[in-house]
């Protein structure tokens, strides 16, 4: 047999080969993927995160809000769960802030949930108390939350049922907003203050931990530069002095404090 005729049965029998070859990985890999979609839902974990140190909700209540739900998921065809009926249901929960993607990983339906930061507590003129949240959401208040937050009372108005955030919320409640996220920003200022009122001008005041002397800081629009300079004053003078001496720091007024005497 010529040569030239040995080297194109090779050349096809080599061809042949590859061909099967690659008709088998597709074989093998279709038989795969509709094993594993026939493969049941064996359990739900759940993962949450959140900022603070006490969680309003935990894993296992997480999971029986889903058992309960009527969306079915163990014991169910991978393929078959409703995960567009998950992730509804669960964005719907108060503390929920965001969902995450949801995904299986072997027979395990793994749901990522991150809660909402408790920022404040507030306790309006007139109405139900309620929270504000680090990003400016408003939630109803629940027992469930156990942090020790910023707690604003006095003359506060009470948003709309409707209102849903802080930007549509007025003018004295974002005050209290930037107020609070500047106040757990920073540990000096957090050691200091646990406490805001709103006196009847609608003007913010904090009562400070160490003493019995409040500061009154005016509508809230220069509160970092204000904060900033009440600092330099702590550090520099009224730590020295004795705390009750004072009954009010006045920080009104740009570039000077006055202190008030019992």
């Amino acid at each position: 047999m010529p040569e030239r005729e040995k080297s194109s049965i090779g050349l096809r029998v080599r061809s042949l080969l590859m061909l099967l070859l690659f008709v088998g990985v597709v074989v093998l890999a279709v038989v795969a993927y509709l094993k594993q979609r026939k493969s049941v839902c064996e359990e739900v974990a759940v993962k949450i995160e959140y900022a603070g140190s006490h969680k309003p909700m935990t894993e296992k209540e997480i999971i029986d809000m889903v058992e309960h739900s009527g969306i079915k998921t163990v014991g169910l065809e991978k393929h078959t769960v409703n995960l567009a009926a998950l992730y509804d249901m669960l964005g719907k929960i108060s503390f929920v802030k965001t969902v995450k993607p949801i995904y299986f990983s072997g027979n395990t339906l793994n749901i990522d949930l991150e809660l909402h930061g408790i920022l404040a507590h507030v306790y309006p003129a007139n109405g139900e108390d309620f929270f504000i949240c680090d990003d400016g959401t408003l939630l109803p208040y629940s027992p469930r939350v156990k942090e020790r937050v910023l707690v604003a009372s006095g003359f506060i108005p009470t948003p709309a049922a409707q209102t849903k955030n802080i930007n549509k919320a007025g003018k004295t409640l974002n005050s209290i907003y930037r107020l609070a996220e500047l106040i757990s920003s920073d540990d000096f200022y957090e050691a200091q203050f646990k406490q805001v009122f709103v006196n009847s001008d609608r003007e913010l005041g904090l009562i400070a931990s160490m003493g019995r002397h409040t500061v009154l800081i005016g509508d809230g629009e220069n509160a970092e530069e204000q904060l900033a300079q009440l600092r330099e004053v702590y550090r520099q003078g009224i730590s020295f002095m004795e705390p009750d001496k004072y009954c009010q720091l006045d920080l009104r007024f740009k570039n000077r404090i006055i202190a008030q005497k019992r």
